[in-house]
């Protein structure tokens, strides 16, 4: 660009050749990012993935309850112990079916908001008329429960875990 402009000035052009280029480069420049953000704009917006859905039901639950870190822990240590049941035993029920009345389930998870969010995350559903969450075996999905596993996981040795 600034040769063009030299050789310009050498013809006796001025600075007017330059300038003209610099504005046409700048009105090419201005032309692409509007294009650039008609696209973007168009696009539709990334609804969050499961895993960014159970993250944050688990740092919501730690925020709630920051208070008490130590419930917080043993929540997620059982709600990581009804996870890794099911995926060690997909096939066995007594693991994909939790009593909601059950005193330790409440004591442990029920009582605390996003307890009982987070296993329908992992398609856990209520039963209609009982007192049961219960998994369905054909809804039991492996990459679901990893990922609850992980997720787990990481809030329960992440000491900076729901902090922000």
């Amino acid at each position: 660009m600034e040769s063009t402009c030299k050789i310009d000035k050498q013809k006796g052009g001025g600075d007017l050749g330059c300038h003209q280029k610099i504005l046409q480069l700048q009105n090419l420049l201005h032309l692409l990012w509007k294009r650039k953000r008609h696209e973007l704009s168009s696009l539709p917006i990334r609804p969050a993935t499961k895993t960014e859905q159970m993250r944050e039901c688990l740092r919501s639950l730690k925020q709630n309850h920051k208070e008490d870190d130590a419930k917080v822990k043993r929540a997620f240590q059982t709600l990581l112990t009804f996870v890794g049941n099911v995926a060690r035993n997909p096939d066995e029920e007594k693991y994909r079916k939790i009593r909601l009345t059950n005193q330790s389930f409440q004591d442990r998870v029920g009582s605390f908001k996003g307890g009982i969010e987070f296993l329908e995350l992992c398609e856990f559903e209520r039963v209609e008329g009982s007192e049961f969450l219960f998994l369905p075996r054909d809804k039991v999905d492996m990459a679901v429960l990893n990922s609850a596993g992980s997720e787990l996981d990481s809030a329960i040795k992440n000491p900076f875990f729901g902090v922000l």
